[in-house]
């Protein structure tokens, strides 16, 4: 009943709309600018609304009509036909909005029960209420993904070259003509792998790492944080955490979404949680990696962990979890175990 507030939090201008006869327009004008222009949003009523007629009297819809209004089946058609017209002037401005209408009298509820009972309306609703797939259909986590996992892969192709030949990238048979198809990558790269050299010891471990941090910050960024009471670990809320691919058996399982086995190991929770995975990855994963000096063997171990860990997660447990956290304590028991199997030579952390 004091719509004020909630729209105050959203920044609409409640006090300078809410006595012009465009108060619904512009309110869904607002509401749609905020989002992105691929959430897609459905308006559900029945021809006759006797509810909404109420409103539309008591907000001065018939005023200096001599029968009334809203009484009768004029005044439903004044109703109606305002209605109709409101909407199709938000629909001409944004192709995200489609209708809905129940042929007779009745008021939708929230739990759209008199909506699921009319055909058709739930191959209606299936493009709003779906989870978007990834790649399969765009979201706006997939470019942001791409993005990162590109940035960290390259980041392990260019410290793995630092590693393999530097020398390459200061030749001067980059400069001549007949230059072989790796030189050129090389010759590409070659800024990159000069600062990358830090890493040409951890290659993987750096490239996740990089990935990770872009990711987490992307999701940040873009939608924010939740409440603390929602997610302790100070990040986003469980629709962003599931809309950035967090492991979700049910989906994984009933949805055939397994790109979350993926997805979710560069996920972390929040805040709290990337600073967790920010130490163990600087004080173990990386000297892991560097005493191990085999990129081919840490990448299969890495492999091995993450898909694990996962499926076990999938096939045994309920709710929802970001897999970063496990896949980075999963490499520390693989540290202490390679600590107790090999000669003290191998100083694994």
């Amino acid at each position: 009943w004091n719509p004020w507030t909630i729209l105050g939090n959203i920044g609409f201008k409640y006090s300078e709309w809410k006595y012009d006869t465009q108060y619904s327009t512009k309110l869904w004008e607002h509401v749609l600018k905020r989002g992105s222009n691929r959430d897609q949003w459905g308006f559900v009523s029945h021809t006759s609304d006797e509810t909404s007629q109420a409103y539309f009297q008591a907000m001065g819809a018939y005023y200096g009509d001599d029968d009334g209004g809203g009484d009768d089946d004029g005044g439903q058609s004044i109703w109606y036909s305002n209605t109709i017209y409101s909407l199709n002037t938000i629909m001409e401005k944004f192709r995200n909005v489609d209708t809905f209408f129940i042929d007779g009298d009745g008021h939708c509820t929230l739990g759209l029960y008199y909506a699921l009972q009319e055909d058709g309306f739930e191959d209606w609703a299936s493009g709003i209420f779906k989870e978007q797939r990834l790649l399969m259909r765009s979201t706006s986590s997939v470019p942001l993904f791409l993005m990162s996992l590109f940035v960290g892969l390259g980041l392990v192709l260019a410290a793995s070259t630092a590693k393999r030949a530097p020398s390459d990238v200061k030749s001067d048979n980059l400069l001549e003509r007949d230059i072989t198809p790796k030189q050129k990558v090389i010759k590409m790269l070659a800024p990159l792998i000069s600062a990358s050299g830090r890493f040409k010891s951890c290659p993987i471990t750096a490239g996740y790492f990089v990935a990770t941090s872009l990711y987490v910050l992307c999701m940040l960024l873009s939608n924010g944080f939740a409440n603390p009471l929602n997610n302790p670990s100070l990040g986003s809320s469980a629709s962003t955490l599931s809309l950035f691919g967090i492991n979700n058996p049910t989906l994984i399982v009933n949805e055939k979404q397994i790109y979350r086995l993926v997805t979710s190991i560069f996920l972390c929770s929040g805040v709290l949680t990337y600073l967790m995975i920010l130490h163990s990855i600087l004080r173990y994963v990386r000297h892991l990696e560097r005493i191990m000096d085999n990129s081919k063997v840490f990448a299969m171990a890495c492999a091995v962990i993450m898909f694990s860990s996962n499926l076990i997660y999938a096939l045994v447990s309920e709710g929802a979890s970001c897999s970063s956290m496990a896949f980075v304590l999963g490499l520390n028991c693989f540290s202490i175990g390679m600590h107790y199997k090999t000669s003290p030579l191998y100083e694994f952390p």
